[in-house]
């Protein structure tokens, strides 16, 4: 794809869309509440895919978005409101219902060259999030699920993370 020539002062809707993603994420890390962010990061990689054609930094942020999932951190308002005093850990533990892995895990599917091109560790350091209940063995598990088996089994995944989850409630003070 050819880019067109702008003016000085003119942007491209993808260096805007880039902004802004940027932008909410750093206002997100400054409100404490990161729940959105999963999907922020899905979103980034879409964007790269369609207008980079950059199939691997677009890997490197779906793969930081599931990351982000496997940790749970689409419940990370439920915790903030529980530290906060609104909920209970029995609260937390009922508010849990699974977490979103298979999306992301199906859209990763169609880029499993680039998946192998990239250091899980990278991805890992990469998310700055507070809770961090997949540990590095866990992701790298999941991801080598994801890319050598015939039959990635998400339910299986799930099962395991809300497992995971529930000792992270159990552990809070």
């Amino acid at each position: 794809m050819q880019k067109k020539q702008l003016g000085a002062n003119q942007y491209t809707f993808r260096d805007v869309a880039w902004c802004v993603f940027n932008m909410k994420i750093k206002e997100l890390y400054e409100q404490n509440d990161i729940s959105p962010i999963t999907l922020i990061y899905k979103n980034m990689a879409l964007l790269l895919f369609e207008f980079d054609s950059n199939f691997k930094r677009g890997t490197f942020f779906l793969l930081a978005a599931l990351y982000c999932e496997a940790n749970g951190i689409s419940y990370f308002y439920d915790i903030k409101c529980y530290y906060d005093g609104y909920t209970t850990k029995a609260g937390l533990a009922k508010s849990f219902y699974d977490i979103d892995i298979e999306i992301i895990a199906d859209i990763l599917l169609s880029y499993i060259d680039y998946i192998k091109e990239i250091d899980l560790k990278d991805v890992i350091n990469f998310v700055q999030i507070p809770i961090r209940i997949c540990t590095e063995s866990d992701f790298t598990a999941l991801v080598n699920e994801l890319t050598i088996a015939d039959y990635f089994d998400d339910k299986k995944w799930n099962s395991f993370f809300t497992k995971k989850y529930n000792q992270y409630i159990n552990s809070l003070t």
